[in-house]
């Protein structure tokens, strides 16, 4: 199963998100990015939630997420990003996602406000365990 990686910062909406995935499904494995050591490496698949920061008004947040994505094989094995944000931020929606995305070549699967609804957190629930489905589907050898 993958597993949901996330960072949080002043406003914790990505925590408060986090928090609200794990209380419905005890079973994915969250893992937080730790702001004074995020070169932290991941051992299986998992999905990211980004939170949205300029990086003029945020720069470690980026370099924080560089220096995780960097780090061992952790930009392999993330298979999506989740967006947080703000739509009254217009164009801004979503933008250190965007960011990543572009840099790293890794799909954004849902943008969501603030700490989510519980349509994004059933969202982010479907892409993290339907990778079961998935596997079990497509490595299954079937003998007659």
């Amino acid at each position: 199963m993958r597993s949901l990686v996330y960072f949080s910062f002043s406003t914790n909406n990505t925590s408060r998100f986090a928090r609200k995935i794990k209380n419905k499904n005890e079973k994915i494995k969250i893992i937080e990015i730790p702001f004074d050591d995020p070169t932290i490496n991941i051992e299986n698949d998992y999905i990211i939630v980004i939170p949205s920061y300029e990086e003029h008004v945020f720069p470690e947040l980026y370099d924080l997420f560089e220096d995780f994505f960097e780090t061992d094989d952790n930009i392999e094995k993330c298979k999506g990003i989740f967006a947080g944000g703000n739509r009254n931020f217009m164009s801004l929606f979503g933008v250190t996602a965007k960011h990543f995305s572009k840099k790293y070549n890794i799909p954004i699967l849902h943008y969501f406000e603030f700490q989510g609804t519980n349509y994004d957190v059933n969202k982010i629930i479907e892409e993290i365990t339907i990778e079961i489905w998935r596997n079990f589907k497509t490595k299954r050898k079937y003998v007659f």
